[in-house]
């Protein structure tokens, strides 16, 4: 290759370089237009504020803030971390201080202009409901009911649809889960006693009387995300699941939890009462002492 021919080919690389930042930038000015739209269509719902960018959802009041939300298209290699900004997320039509926050998740595609993810980033807020029940929004869906509870509020429908997905009832009046089990157990989970940090489990036999096995999963290290989604699906795997003993099973972490379960399923029951098998516990779980015996109730 000769010096001239070199010359033109640096000269091609230049203009192909400056030639994407272009491209990127009129992509850009697609999406602002975009996101122009969704704002003048939804002037009630979609708004601009002194600090922040607001969005009335169907179950919630949103605020992503204009200033790193500015500073991220005006100069992004300034900002740390990545993608957008945490969404606070306010009661509907109310602003509170403690309010909560999530990441929402999104497909990453880097064909993706920035303005076209944040105007994207509103229609799924306005269209929180949609948003709620998408498998992959758990840190969302998570904030939502850690904001309003199980109790009476804008996503108790949502709640509803939700558990319904995964093969529960959500029973509104009594803040309860009711989760078909194996072994012709259904499962009971109370949500809302102002004395339990986290969840209540009990279950029933073929329709028979309830009994408690966690006053709350809290304290049996079982499960402490407001999200009912672990706990339904391994609920409903149980308690056959207790038996698998090839596999680690979350429930058997905790004795308390165990004991009161064999009390009521007899296969389990004769399971660790063997004293092989309660090595095996006692090796697998830090909740089986060496010094205590498993003794299983009636």
């Amino acid at each position: 290759m000769g010096y001239d021919e070199w010359k033109a080919s640096r000269k091609e690389r230049v203009d192909t370089f400056l030639c994407l930042f272009e491209e990127a930038m009129q992509k850009n000015r697609v999406g602002l237009k975009f996101l122009s739209g969704i704002i003048e269509e939804n002037p009630d719902r979609v708004r601009i504020g002194h600090e922040n960018l607001i969005i009335i959802g169907d179950l919630a009041s949103y605020c992503l803030p204009l200033k790193e939300l500015v500073g991220i298209f005006t100069n992004p290699y300034t900002i740390h971390g990545y993608g957008m900004p945490r969404v606070e997320i306010h009661p509907k039509w109310k602003w509170i201080r403690n309010h909560k926050n999530a990441c929402i998740q999104s497909q990453s595609d880097q064909e993706k202009p920035a303005t076209d993810s944040l105007a994207s980033l509103v229609l799924a807020l306005l269209d929180d409901k949609t948003l709620f029940l998408q498998e992959d929004q758990n840190p969302f869906r998570k904030s939502l009911i850690e904001l309003y509870g199980f109790v009476p509020s804008p996503i108790s429908e949502s709640i509803s649809e939700y558990c319904r997905g995964l093969g529960a009832t959500f029973d509104l009046g009594a803040a309860e889960i009711e989760i078909p089990g194996t072994h012709g157990f259904v499962w009971y989970v109370g949500t809302c006693d102002p004395e339990v940090r986290s969840f209540t489990i009990s279950s029933s036999y073929r329709g028979g009387p309830r009994r408690i096995h966690a006053e709350d999963t809290w304290d049996h290290n079982l499960f402490s995300s407001s999200d009912p989604e672990d706990l339904i699906e391994h609920l409903s795997l149980a308690p056959g699941s207790m038996i698998q003993t090839e596999n680690w099973n979350r429930f058997l972490q905790s004795k308390r939890f165990t004991v009161s379960v064999a009390s009521h399923f007899s296969p389990l029951s004769k399971l660790i009462g063997d004293p092989e098998f309660l090595v095996h516990l006692q090796d697998n779980y830090s909740d089986w002492d060496d010094d205590d015996s498993a003794e299983v109730e009636g």
